[in-house]
């Protein structure tokens, strides 16, 4: 079985969330003054965030598209979304960043995502966008 540097750079990012969500990965005296969110580990916290929505079909979908290189503080990092799912187009933007409670990091996220029905702009319906707002 061969793996490609792709994947095994995805699975890398994954344990190094997983290692951030935990707690494992800093001591427990970590201040916001230490760290600084790194965007590409913060572009893999955001395909998280979009695949623990289910009615987003994140993970199902074609031309997978997040970029996370706004950065608003050490911490805190804006991301660009976008994907399609047959005649459904998915576009929006979102924020990581992460706090500290009780000294140890922990990630957040918020977006907000426009869901267009490509279909039914096609047949002149009325109201073919929804929005899905997460904060």
């Amino acid at each position: 079985m061969r793996v490609s540097k792709r994947r095994i750079q995805q699975v890398a990012l994954s344990l190094l969330a997983c290692c951030l969500l935990s707690g494992a990965l800093f001591p427990a005296a970590t201040s916001a003054a230490r760290f600084k969110l790194g965007t590409q580990l913060a572009a893999q916290l955001m395909r998280e965030a979009l695949s623990r929505h289910d009615n987003l079909y994140f993970y199902a979908g074609n031309a997978r598209r997040v970029t996370c290189n706004k950065r608003i503080s050490p911490i805190r990092v804006r991301c660009r979304m976008s994907w399609f799912v047959g005649d459904l187009s998915f576009s929006g933007k979102g924020t990581i960043w992460i706090t500290f409670p009780e000294h140890r990091p922990f990630w957040n996220y918020s977006f907000r995502i426009v869901r267009f029905n490509e279909y039914c702009a096609a047949i002149e319906a009325p109201d073919c966008t929804k929005t899905y707002v997460v904060r």
